[in-house]
């Protein structure tokens, strides 16, 4: 495998989960790291254990990337301090569990726009600088394996998903040319704050599927920048589900995931709200 060598690493969703394992993980190979979260407090905490552990350079950003503006207050501010990421990750998302008839609608328009909106104007942004370095840079999407099969009682969290790997996709083909390489990691059910967010029916499906740790697929996701795929999935169970999924009938696979997904307390309640 090639060697790899990053410079300044941009993550969102740093505060915790997914994100936290991975800004620490590339702490530990000397990045200097920007981290955006919504959370200042938390965001800070995370900054401040960093520098207790290792020696790099950690510039914080609190930012809601539900506000349309977002991605554009984060590009202004790092330009503004002459910074040039050689590696953007797109981390930050939610999910919520609940029949979509009963849902909370303002949180699933938050969905879309930090799941969604704001990872396609974070990459718009940020890929001419990606491009025009003349090196290897990354482009890394954390996606789920959600992206594989529609899930009832998570309908629009698993459309989300379908949509980062299908932008993950198209963005590699068009860049194949170039030396930015754009990665989908999709882990499966993952131990981090996501199932208490999404509500407490999606603790079925966290009950039902053996569940990775964020720190494992920070090593997964540092790992995976030295292979030359596009869609990385962690875990052989979670590879098998995927494939299965793939050449399974949607309509069975649907059904599948309802039966997983439909929480006992299902009687037109609503559930994972704020």
């Amino acid at each position: 495998m090639k060697e790899v060598k990053l410079k300044t690493v941009l993550i969102t969703g740093a505060s915790s989960g997914i994100g936290k394992a991975l800004a620490e993980r590339f702490a530990k190979e000397g990045a200097h790291l920007i981290l955006v979260a919504k959370d200042s407090t938390k965001l800070e905490d995370t900054a401040n254990q960093l520098k207790q552990g290792y020696t790099c350079s950690i510039i914080t950003i609190a930012q809601d990337l539900s506000q349309a503006d977002a991605a554009q207050a984060i590009y202004s501010i790092i330009d503004e301090q002459g910074l040039i990421p050689d590696t953007v990750i797109n981390n930050a998302g939610f999910g919520d569990h609940s029949d979509f008839m009963n849902c909370d609608l303002d949180k699933q328009i938050r969905m879309i726009a930090v799941n969604n909106a704001a990872l396609v104007a974070i990459s718009r942004l940020f890929l001419p600088l990606l491009k025009n370095q003349g090196q290897d840079t990354f482009l890394i999407n954390i996606c789920s394996t959600a992206a594989f099969q529609p899930g009832p009682y998570m309908a629009v969290y698993h459309a989300t998903k379908s949509f980062v790997l299908s932008f993950s996709l198209a963005l590699s083909e068009e860049l194949k040319d170039s030396k930015v390489q754009v990665k989908a990691i999709c882990p499966g059910p993952t131990r981090t704050g996501f199932e208490a967010y999404a509500g407490p029916g999606s603790q079925k499906l966290f009950a039902t599927f053996k569940n990775s740790s964020a720190e494992r697929i920070a090593d997964f996701t540092y790992r995976e920048l030295k292979r030359d795929r596009v869609v990385a999935i962690p875990g052989f169970r979670n590879r098998f589900f995927a494939v299965l999924a793939k050449i399974s009938p949607a309509s069975l696979t649907t059904r599948a995931v309802g039966r997983i997904m439909k929480s006992p307390y299902q009687k037109g309640d609503k559930h994972g709200n704020d």
